[in-house]
């Protein structure tokens, strides 16, 4: 199938959240040439940067053609499929009429959908738009939300994070859970803005847990949507009698109400990209989630694509630690969804930040280092890949490899934390991840 580079102009916002705790790791004592002795604290202050991520944004136009920084190593832009079985995936993409549903699990680089964005955009010029797939309550949960869609409510919630309460037992599949208080409630869900029919859904499905009904679909102009209204188990699916870009759901609740995300279907053939993202996120915040499991089930992904591993590096490290949460994570994907194909992409290099003070002074100057741990867990996952015929993308690899963060700073791609990208850095990694499963996809088409 013949695919075309385009050129996607992405409007960003400035992200700014709260900030957190501090928290001390270690100390260590130097001694330098002068027997000036100096002490180096390795603070984890970046804990707070990584869970409220700054994004330097600003309104660019990325070719997608050409002008590839020289040091991104294009040549090596592909996945790796480690034997692992693409065979459904493929029959799908070579049938026309078909629907393709792919999913994106990830951490901060992907919460706010810089990237995955633009990985969508490019994958449904090609195969079709099918919706807008996963949507979740971000906003409502205080913290950031991508920019194509909304979720909103005039109800009142009590919102909890995976990434603050994993253990919770009402948490959602997509780390998030909010509560309602009231016996009513109401979600509105907005696709792009009101000029662009671009993204119209015709179904919407309510993931969460425990009984609702569902009174009344409305859109922006307070009028009737004729619906039909099906509950299953921890969802309700919603089939509108008309594609709209905006619609607000209204409904009782029994026995309280755990709201989860929802899935914004445009009944079309095509492809959904669906994304689960959280701030701060690890492969153990999801494998922590007892619903992780059936909610990936549910969703009846095509392909599961699974980018974690920064944060991992910025605690002890710990191989095995990592072995064991690779092995609980491709268990829990296929326990629901035996024969999805997974993806795991390795982390690019950044970096971490240090105190340096020397002795009776008493201000610290800041520094940073390359992050040592990411290479390290970038061959941890190849290696799972191998040894359990999983494929992996090595972003690490693509992105420069070793020494990349600094190019990536010195060409604007990186931000100033050294650990999140710019929007500019996000939409080229975004256009990568679309070129590598292209080139995944076609030789089999």
């Amino acid at each position: 199938m013949k695919h075309t580079h385009t050129t996607i102009t992405v409007a960003t916002t400035l992200l700014m959240m709260s900030s957190a705790p501090v928290m001390r790791s270690e100390q260590c004592v130097a001694v330098t040439a002068d027997n000036d002795s100096i002490l180096e604290d390795f603070i984890d202050d970046q804990a707070d940067m990584r869970q409220n991520p700054v994004i330097e944004s600003e309104l660019i136009e990325l070719p997608f053609s050409g002008h590839v920084p020289s040091f991104i190593r294009r040549s090596k832009n592909a996945i790796k499929d480690n034997g692992e079985d693409f065979s459904t995936l493929y029959n799908k993409l070579a049938s026309p009429g078909s629907r393709i549903d792919i999913l994106h699990i990830g951490d901060s680089h992907v919460q706010a959908e810089f990237s995955t964005q633009v990985t969508r955009d490019m994958l449904q010029f090609v195969y079709g738009d099918a919706g807008r797939g996963l949507v979740a309550p971000l906003k409502l949960a205080s913290t950031n939300p991508p920019s194509d869609y909304k979720v909103e409510s005039t109800s009142s919630w009590t919102a909890t994070r995976a990434i603050k309460s994993g253990s919770d037992a009402d948490m959602g599949f997509n780390g998030l859970a909010l509560r309602l208080s009231g016996a009513t409630g109401n979600l509105t869900f907005v696709t792009r803005d009101d000029e662009d029919t671009f993204d119209p859904f015709a179904e919407i499905t309510l993931f969460g847990k425990g009984k609702i009904d569902v009174v009344s679909v409305t859109d922006q102009e307070g009028n009737s949507i004729p619906y039909e209204s099906v509950s299953e188990k921890n969802c309700v699916r919603i089939t509108l009698g008309r594609s709209v870009n905006a619609a607000t759901v209204r409904f009782s609740a029994t026995g309280g109400y755990v709201y989860y995300g929802s899935y914004l279907s445009g009944l079309r053939p095509g492809l959904t990209y669906s994304v689960i993202g959280n701030n701060g996120a690890t492969f153990s915040t999801y494998n922590s989630i007892g619903s992780f499991s059936s909610g990936i089930s549910c969703l009846a992904p095509d392909l599961v694509i699974v980018a974690l591993g920064t944060n991992e590096a910025f605690g002890r490290l710990d191989r095995a630690a990592l072995r064991s949460s690779l092995q609980s994570m491709a268990n829990n994907i296929r326990r629901g969804s035996p024969k999805v194909p997974i993806i795991l992409v390795t982390p690019m290099e950044c970096q971490r930040r240090s105190y340096v003070r020397r002795k009776g002074r008493r201000r610290r100057a800041a520094s940073y280092s390359v992050n040592a741990n990411v290479a390290a867990y970038r061959n941890e996952i190849l290696d799972f890949g191998r040894k359990h015929n999983i494929a992996v993308y090595d972003l690490y690899d693509v992105a420069g490899g070793e020494g990349a963060s600094s190019r990536w700073l010195d060409a604007g791609l990186m931000g100033k934390d050294r650990v999140h990208l710019t929007a500019s850095g996000y939409r080229l990694q975004g256009m990568l991840l679309y070129e590598a499963l292209m080139n995944l996809f076609e030789p089999k088409q």
